[in-house]
């Protein structure tokens, strides 16, 4: 859910001094959504009140181009700049909703208050991961792949639901990049001509 919320009348200037002010707002505004019976949403009231913020997940967005020529086999070589955080509310080792936020001129803004298919996402991966194991999000246009990288016993494992594949089973990053990069440049060969345009809409 996007987080323009005129309440009572009023819009807020949507800027913070860090992310976590910004989480912290976004957190008081999904609680009172939750308390608005016009709003129907699947989160335990009881639960996020309770929550608290995890260790924020940074969100980067990988270059299609250069994902059709390189031959890494690390998403992080050929990503743009995280500008984007996902923080987890977690209650009991149980993700409750995800607050997004990203940077902006001499602050921060809140995007997001809350993403159900991404709080299933991470609750499921999480049950496959040591505590703590640092989570990275990749976004791969185009294609509309969503990866999600943790290191585990020092080596780079992604986990995705793309084409099928499961978030309980991690996959090397080696097997999973000749994938993306085959069907990115089938893609790139169906609507090259299109994207000379203009970026395509889902």
């Amino acid at each position: 859910m996007t987080t323009n919320n005129p309440q009572q009348g009023e819009v807020k200037e949507n800027k913070y001094p860090s992310s976590e002010d910004a989480v912290q707002n976004g957190k008081n505004d999904l609680m009172a959504l939750l308390k608005n019976k016009s709003f129907n949403i699947d989160i335990d009231a009881a639960a996020l009140e309770k929550s608290i913020p995890n260790t924020p997940i940074p969100v980067y967005e990988v270059s299609f181009e250069r994902l059709l020529t390189s031959e890494s086999d690390s998403l992080a070589t050929i990503s743009e700049d995280s500008r984007k955080l996902n923080t987890p509310l977690v209650t009991e080792n149980k993700v409750i909703a995800v607050i997004t936020t990203s940077k902006i001129e001499n602050g921060w803004q809140l995007n997001e208050i809350t993403n159900p298919s991404l709080s299933n996402d991470l609750n499921e991966i999480r049950g496959s991961l040591q505590m703590n194991a640092p989570i990275s999000v990749f976004e791969i246009p185009n294609i509309n792949a969503t990866l999600y990288e943790a290191k585990m016993d020092g080596r780079a494992m992604y986990f995705t639901n793309y084409k099928g594949q499961s978030l309980r089973q991690p996959v090397p990053g080696d097997s999973l990049m000749k994938q993306l990069r085959v069907d990115a440049q089938i893609f790139q060969r169906k609507f090259g001509e299109q994207l000379k345009k203009g970026p395509l809409v889902k």
